[in-house]
């Protein structure tokens, strides 16, 4: 019964980042659309796109140490959504391989 009760926790634990993760690529997708409209500043909009690119700022800020823009493209949000994939992905098979 203890392990029917560890690998729910560990199942519902992975349902939570899971959904975390979906989250916020949805913010970093949100973010790199937005950045095309540089006139979004001065629209209703304003204070949702502030907020939004507030919150993915600093992932961006991080790949862009690595990645530098190619022809003026920002590439970091893609590549942080790869990367927050493979995190998803990763953390699944763990939690599968481990417990079920």
């Amino acid at each position: 019964m203890l392990a029917f009760n560890l690998s729910t926790l560990f199942l519902y634990l992975y349902l939570l980042v899971h959904w975390i993760i979906i989250f916020y690529s949805w913010i970093i997708f949100l973010a790199a659309a937005l950045s095309f409209f540089p006139g979004i500043v001065n629209t209703a909009f304003a204070k949702i796109a502030y907020w939004i690119f507030r919150l993915a700022r600093p992932v961006f800020s991080f790949f862009q140490r690595f990645i530098p823009p190619i022809a003026g493209i920002d590439f970091s949000p893609l590549v942080a959504l790869l990367v927050l994939n493979l995190i998803d992905r990763g953390f699944y098979n763990v939690i599968m391989r481990l417990f079920y």
